[in-house]
């Protein structure tokens, strides 16, 4: 924001000086309304970091000497959300985390049907009590027998399971994700609707989301 009040007054000084005092002030008027609609369309988005020896949480990139909780992000959003930033919301939240959650959720969901084909495949017998017979099973369906049984809902497939050489789960070392709203205004419908929809695909890959800071008046 420093620079961009900066560069208002610089343009409003040059103006003044070369068109006059009125058309300079028109025009450092007109400047100030273009770098308010750049700072909402494409906010200085952050993730934030303990400074060390204090309760203050910063911009990792301004501090040297940070922490920051293993499986924890802390994300800020400086503006309000609307239909015009809600993309670049999704974009900037997406890149700080390091992967895209829709991408893993299809990933893991592409390995689940390829499990589920290898048990059809290596299920020759089954008993008369229609549980799963092991018996003629290849050894390596024996290894994994325990965790496959567990691989009922796509969610809860383990992100360090691999079940052979063609098949493995991508790893997500990601537990909790939290939106700092401090500086959240406002929401519009379609940022909500935004926001539901990318919340979602975290939740999907067993991501918890915590909203701090929120206004009250905001849509549940």
């Amino acid at each position: 924001m420093g620079v961009c009040l900066q560069v208002v007054w610089v343009v409003t000084c040059l103006a003044a000086s070369l068109l006059g005092l009125d058309l300079g002030l028109a025009v450092g008027l007109g400047v100030e309304l273009l770098t308010v609609i750049f700072r909402t369309q494409f906010p200085r988005c952050s993730l934030l970091a303990n400074i060390q020896g204090t309760n203050l949480y910063r911009d990792r990139k301004d501090y040297m000497h940070i922490y920051e909780p293993k499986g924890v992000k802390i994300f800020k959003i400086p503006s309000p959300i609307f239909f015009a930033n809600i993309e670049f919301f999704k974009d900037k939240l997406r890149d700080a985390v390091g992967f895209n959650p829709l991408k893993i959720f299809k990933k893991r969901n592409k390995a689940l049907k390829k499990v589920k084909k290898i048990l059809r495949k290596n299920n020759d017998n089954i008993a008369e009590n229609g549980l799963w017979d092991w018996s003629n099973k290849t050894e390596e369906c024996h290894m994994y027998s325990k965790e496959l049984d567990d691989l009922t809902d796509v969610s809860r497939i383990s992100s360090q399971l691999e079940i052979s050489a063609n098949i493995s789960v991508p790893r997500v070392d990601l537990h909790s994700l939290i939106l700092d709203f401090s500086a959240v205004s406002f929401v519009d419908i379609s940022a909500v609707k935004g926001l539901k929809m990318v919340l979602k695909e975290f939740i999907n890959i067993d991501v918890e989301i915590y909203i701090i800071s929120c206004d009250s008046k905001f849509p549940e």
